[in-house]
């Protein structure tokens, strides 16, 4: 079959073309068989297929579609001098020869048409992902509601994965779902557990952007606990059941629906007005949570993301606070402390760092190492107590072989040009203090009974607890090592110095809280009273368990006296008499008077104090109020 192609109007790079082999493609991109320079007009826009001896037009899912003598068709059978309008452009079809045409299908007329309709000897169909069908910028005008809803979702889907933070996803959600639902405000509300304060809550008005407003907390605790989407109409009409901020607000009509990943609830996507007369539907409910499941992932996605790159710039700050500042405090011990350790990182001589139990020397050790000459080399830590000593022995200097039969290389060799500290001297042996001192004394290890002695080339830290003058080891090695090391770097206990102990712990709880991806904490006044009361016989890594454990109980901006463990609590001063007493008998009656205004109701009481409801049941706790309130509401 032959048929020629004469161009009427529009650009392309022939007035007329001639073709024997079919499908013959038509668009903008240059490998078409015909080319046409219309911006109007698809990258591959329709070609013409032979089917048997007729011929027809097909589009390819072009964004303006195509005419058959001013008809349009997604697939139409194509005559003698029929005229094809592709964009600006206008085509004669000539046959040289008559075209069969179907018996029931005038020249020009359309037909339904599917996605997979077949053509004939076609092998692939290129497509424009801007030019899809699906995702145009508005649904027609007579589209359905459901499709309007589709579209809208197509949408969402593609403005929330461009996204690259969470906030900015959160806000394409609500804005999306403004053009849908008649809603004044939106919020989105992010929170893990059900009780706990929210950890982000993102809040928009249809005509000013940005805005303030309350969300109900007992809304958020309905949907966090129930995982289950919810609709409220008439709300003005039954004040006595609705949540007191919905009343105050004046709030019409109002939904919520869970935002869960992976079967977890990780908050709340909220809409409401307060126009009189206005009304949310069940339809708008379903769209809210389909919206909801549709962006909940990517919001998740990118707060992980934001919490990662927190954790890492975390991890950097601390490393620069450790180079810095290895030890916390403004006591004079500390403070002269500080000063050695600078001057001791700048030469090259052994270090002796000493403390009590829990002093965490390791910590300055590793100081040392970043700010002296070798800091580009290995950092080996080698820890004695608790392991056999004969086997650090042969850790440390290389003392028999491998299960291969290679002698075994040493840590001190294998960490050339770097650092190695032996964390708990006072368990190391009399047989490895005497290879230590003939390794200060000579700069070499000494294999095979002294046969053999191999030079190294590192800087050793020695770290252990116990008074400086009483390393624990025996006759006069003690007295050679010690003239070896020079001056201790000897870190003071923490009950010998309690003014450092606030600024310790606020640092320790403001680490952990970001590592956890929550905001810096304070400390309440009361809690640094009980911390510097207290007794530290652990030192540091005590304090850092009691502070890690308060900043995981925390559910406001400080940590309170109730997030502390109960063992320091109990350790401290009692409660009888004068100003704590007085306080904890304040404390009670402020409790009791809110369950009693709310008739023993947790929920309600601890919305009036404005706190959530799992702190409210610690503080009954700590204030040994328990079984008072079961016999006063019983």
């Amino acid at each position: 079959m032959e048929i020629r192609i004469r161009v009427l109007a529009g650009q392309t790079e022939e007035s007329e073309f001639l073709f024997r082999d079919f499908p013959v493609t038509i668009g903008r991109r240059l490998d078409n068989h015909i080319t046409i320079a219309d911006p109007s007009v698809s990258r591959y826009h329709c070609q013409i297929v032979q089917l048997g001896g007729g011929l027809r037009v097909v589009d390819l899912g072009s964004q303006n579609g195509i005419l058959v003598n001013e008809n349009p068709v997604l697939q139409g059978v194509l005559s003698h001098g029929d005229i094809l309008s592709i964009g600006g452009a206008k085509l004669v079809v000539e046959a040289a020869q008559p075209l069969e045409l179907p018996a029931d299908a005038p020249a020009g007329a359309s037909e339904p048409t599917r996605i997979n309709h077949e053509l004939n000897g076609m092998e692939t169909v290129s497509l424009d992902p801007t030019e899809a069908i699906y995702l145009r910028r508005h649904p027609s005008a007579d589209a359905t509601r459901a499709e309007r809803a589709l579209w809208l979702l197509f949408q969402l889907c593609r403005a929330v994965g461009e996204r690259t933070s969470p906030e900015d996803a959160q806000v394409q959600l609500i804005e999306r779902l403004f053009e849908a639902i008649p809603a004044e405000r939106g919020a989105v509300v992010l929170a893990d557990r059900a009780g706990e304060p929210p950890s982000a809550v993102l809040t928009r008005s249809r005509e000013t952007g940005p805005t303030e407003f309350e969300i109900s907390r007992a809304v958020l605790a309905q949907v966090l606990q129930e995982n289950r989407a919810f609709l409220r109409t008439r709300i003005a009409d039954q004040r006595e059941a609705m949540p007191r901020t919905m009343i105050a607000d004046q709030v019409e009509s109002a939904l919520a629906v869970p935002l869960i990943v992976a079967g977890r609830t990780i908050g709340m996507l909220y809409l409401d007005t307060r126009k009189p007369g206005a009304k949310l539907d069940e339809g708008h409910l379903q769209l809210a949570t389909a919206a909801g499941a549709t962006a909940a992932a990517t919001i998740e996605s990118l707060r992980r993301q934001d919490m990662l790159r927190e954790r890492a710039r975390v991890v950097d700050e601390q490393t620069r606070e450790d180079a810095e500042m290895p030890l916390v405090g403004e006591s004079p011990a500390v403070a002269d402390l500080r000063e050695l350790a600078k001057r001791r990182a700048l030469d090259d001589r052994p270090v002796l760092i000493c403390g009590p139990v829990g002093s965490e020397g390791i910590r300055l050790a590793q100081w040392i190492h970043v700010n002296s000459s070798r800091r580009e080399g290995p950092f080996v830590r080698v820890r004695c107590e608790g392991r056999d000593q004969g086997e650090v022995c042969r850790e440390l200097f290389g003392e028999g072989r491998r299960a291969d039969g290679a002698r075994a290389l040493p840590l001190l060799e294998a960490a050339y040009g770097g650092t190695v500290v032996i964390q708990g001297m006072q368990s190391m042996n009399d047989g490895g203090n005497s290879k230590l001192v003939r390794l200060l004394e000579t700069g070499a290890i000494e294999r095979r009974a002294g046969a053999e002695r191999i030079p190294v080339n590192v800087r050793l830290i020695l770290v252990w607890e116990g008074p400086s003058d009483h390393v624990g080891l025996k006759g006069s090695l003690g007295d050679h090592l010690s003239a070896k090391l020079g001056e201790a770097l000897e870190i003071p206990a923490l009950d010998d110095r309690p003014g450092d102990i606030p600024a310790i712990a606020l640092r320790i709880a403001q680490q952990a809280a970001l590592e956890a991806g929550r905001g810096k904490p304070l400390l309440a006044p009361g809690v640094i009273a009980v911390l510097r009361r207290s007794a530290w016989p652990a030192n540091l890594t005590q304090l850092r368990g009691v502070i890690e454990r308060a900043e995981a109980e925390r559910t406001s901006d400080s940590i309170e006296i109730d997030d502390l463990p109960e063992e320091i609590l109990e350790s401290g001063p009692g409660r009888v008499g004068g100003y704590h007493q007085r306080v904890f008998e304040a404390r009670r009656k402020v409790l009791l008077d809110a369950l009693d205004r709310t008739g023993g109701n947790f929920s309600e009481a601890a919305e009036l104090l404005e706190i959530n409801r799992t702190y409210l049941h610690r503080l009954i706790r700590n204030l040994e109020m328990k079984d008072d309130i079961a016999r006063r509401y019983s």
